[in-house]
């Protein structure tokens, strides 16, 4: 007898693991797939089966069919729950030693470039000199001296371009200063002329009045009162 494959189908309905001996259910002709029972078929050989499971041209007890439970594809593995705990420990320590080395690569590669354009840029020969009216571009070979001239006439040479320099420095201002220095002082017998001006003797008068009281031999404190009520302050 030829064994057979698969799990259990029932001849009555057509079901899997069950027999038809306890089935209860409404039954299904496995050549047509129709309500019936399958020695009350009418099909011919000539006509194609068809299957009630899958709608499919073959009997119902194809072992092919999809919906037959042995070509169904087998569940997925069940997972303890701190065997998954451990795999995404795993997958987020991992995670993070990419980042760190994403982050090490990236500081190297910076401190690479910065190194090469340390190199590259020259030092600069050229000191500027600014202000606030002209800038002047000095040079070390300007400050050093030339060697083919004597002393004196290097000497004379800095002191005319220190005050070239200070020329061109100098603000818009300073030409009202100097026409404000040039003006003549007061004359002594202006000066003169002035004494006999009427405020001018009355500080004068004030002057002695305070000479012949700081001199007195009166107490302190009452130099300071007659002091005070001439200075004609109120305290």
């Amino acid at each position: 007898m030829r064994r057979k494959y698969g799990p259990a189908q029932c001849y009555r309905c057509q079901g899997f693991f069950h027999s038809s001996k306890f089935c209860s259910r409404n039954p299904k002709c496995v050549k047509c797939g129709k309500p019936h029972l399958t020695r009350d078929c009418t099909k011919t050989k000539e006509e194609e089966p068809s299957c009630c499971h899958c709608q499919s041209k073959h009997p119902v007890n194809y072992i092919g069919c999809p919906r037959n439970p042995l070509n169904k594809p087998p569940p997925p593995p069940k997972v303890n729950y701190w065997e998954r705990a451990k795999k995404r420990n795993e997958m987020q320590a991992a995670a993070k030693a990419r980042a760190t080395l994403s982050t090490q690569t990236n500081i190297q590669a910076e401190a690479t470039t910065s190194s090469i354009q340390g190199q590259s840029t020259p030092s600069a020969p050229k000191t500027q000199v600014t202000s606030s009216s002209h800038q002047t571009h000095v040079t070390p070979s300007s400050l050093q001296p030339q060697a083919n001239l004597p002393p004196m006439q290097i000497i004379n040479q800095t002191q005319e371009t220190s005050s070239s320099q200070q020329t061109t420095h100098s603000s818009p201002t300073e030409p009202a200063k100097t026409s404000m220095k040039n003006q003549d002082p007061p004359s002594l017998m202006y000066t003169f002329s002035q004494v006999n001006d009427p405020k001018v003797q009355e500080m004068i008068d004030v002057v002695q009045q305070f000479i012949a009281i700081s001199k007195s031999n009166k107490p302190r404190a009452q130099r300071a009162m007659e002091i005070f009520s001439l200075l004609r302050t109120k305290f």
